[in-house]
């Protein structure tokens, strides 16, 4: 089965094999977004401002866990409203805290934090980051990526 996956390079491609699990000083991210568009202008933008981040970007947050237990991940980036989806971003971030309950989970969304349920971002390993359209907040987002990867 083919997921929706865009590369580092920002090509549409099948997910990579159980065994290509590039580490060293990498950090692995998995962004997930309803927006083809928008994960791959975002994995752009975050590339650009982070050589040190490897992405892989979904637009189905029903692939994430099975993808999760093929390969270590160092965060999670997850858009909380996903309409059209199975599972929207809180309901994923559920699952995944069953089975990684410390990878650092950041929601990247248009929700406000004032909007934004306070029950969702409770574990010590979840924030929230307001998504506005602005390639400088791009560099906020890879800086906290890694601040939080490092912890």
């Amino acid at each position: 089965m083919r997921r929706n996956v865009v590369s580092n390079k920002g090509e549409q491609n099948p997910a990579r094999s159980e065994n290509d699990d590039s580490g060293g000083d990498r950090v692995r991210v998995l962004h997930i977004d309803d927006s083809p568009e928008f994960v791959e202008m975002a994995s752009t933008f975050l590339r650009k401002n982070s050589e040190k981040l490897d992405i892989e970007a979904y637009v189905d947050p029903t692939e994430v866990p099975e993808r999760l237990a093929e390969k270590e991940f160092d965060c999670v980036v997850s858009d909380c409203g996903m309409p059209d989806m199975e599972m929207d971003g809180i309901e994923l971030h559920e699952v995944v805290r069953d089975d990684h309950p410390d990878i650092p989970y950041i929601f990247f969304t248009g929700t406000s934090r004032s909007e934004f349920p306070d029950e969702a971002v409770s574990h010590e390993a979840t924030t929230h980051m307001e998504k506005e359209i602005d390639p400088r907040q791009f560099a906020d987002l890879a800086s906290l990526i890694e601040e939080l990867a490092d912890k």
